[in-house]
């Protein structure tokens, strides 16, 4: 029930938003390609390279948190309402901090497995291949959990909890183990979305798209902790019934067909 609402919400939410969203794609392209020009032009040293990089890394983040800030304002404020660039451009400045953060851990995790990884690949071994198998999965529990960061921040700030660095993350890994089955189709769901982007260039659905759908995602979830929290504190956990808990999200939605949001004048 509550996977197959979330595809069809974050499929209507993606064709509602889809001029807009081209635009937050190819502005991310833009931001992500600007510090490297200097690659192509000149004969830069090493280090440059590496500030470049960096630079690059730290812009695509910042757009990416500013164009989540707004969409995540959307889902829980304002439902129903479309995205605007002017939005975007006003989320900037509060996109800042978890941008900075978000990209400060993507860099230490590539370097630390840029430092790590070589060294086992040098040495073809059983030990190796051991180690190479637990940062693997090291990798992939890091993706399961870290895709959850900027729409966990988004909504702690709405909510006004905590935003600090270590409740982030903390809330990540809680919401990780929690839903661990859940985490994987939604890493299949993005990938699904990345791998369609490749033909238009990443310009649909693309990152934003991405994001789009891990915002829809949290969002739906989040009923499934309101509910948990309004039973009394004696009664014990059973299974969670998404079929009230979203009766009202299925109602807005409605009976949205492909065809409906494609020839919306043939309905």
């Amino acid at each position: 029930m509550m996977i197959r609402l979330l595809i069809r919400k974050s499929f209507s939410d993606l064709w509602d938003n889809l001029f807009t969203l081209v635009l937050v794609n190819a502005g991310l392209l833009l931001v992500v390609l600007l510090p490297l020009i200097p690659l192509l032009l000149l004969a830069v040293p090493g280090w440059l390279v590496a500030v470049l990089f960096a630079l690059s890394l730290l812009a695509a983040c910042v757009w990416l948190a500013a164009a989540l800030a707004a969409l995540s304002e959307l889902t829980w404020a304002a439902a129903g309402e479309r995205l605007s660039i002017r939005q975007l451009v006003l989320s900037l400045r509060r996109a800042l901090r978890p941008g900075a953060s978000l990209a400060a851990l993507i860099a230490a995790l590539g370097l630390a497995l840029w430092a790590v990884v070589p060294r086992y690949l040098e040495s073809p071994s059983f030990f190796s291949l051991f180690m190479l198998g637990i940062i693997g999965w090291f990798g992939l529990f890091c993706l399961a959990a870290g895709q959850y960061y900027l729409p966990l921040f988004m909504y702690a700030r709405l909510r006004g909890y905590a935003t600090s660095l270590p409740a982030i993350m903390k809330r990540c890994l809680l919401f990780f183990m929690d839903n661990p089955g859940f985490s994987l189709f939604l890493l299949l769901h993005s990938l699904f979305y990345l791998i369609l982007s490749a033909l238009p260039a990443f310009l649909i659905p693309g990152p934003a798209g991405v994001l789009l759908g891990l915002s829809d995602a949290v969002y739906l979830r989040m009923f499934k902790y309101d509910w948990l929290e309004s039973l009394p504190a004696s009664a014990t956990r059973r299974q969670v019934p998404w079929s009230e808990l979203l009766a009202e999200e299925e109602a807005r939605l409605g009976s949205r067909s492909l065809k409906s949001l494609i020839f919306p004048w043939k309905e």
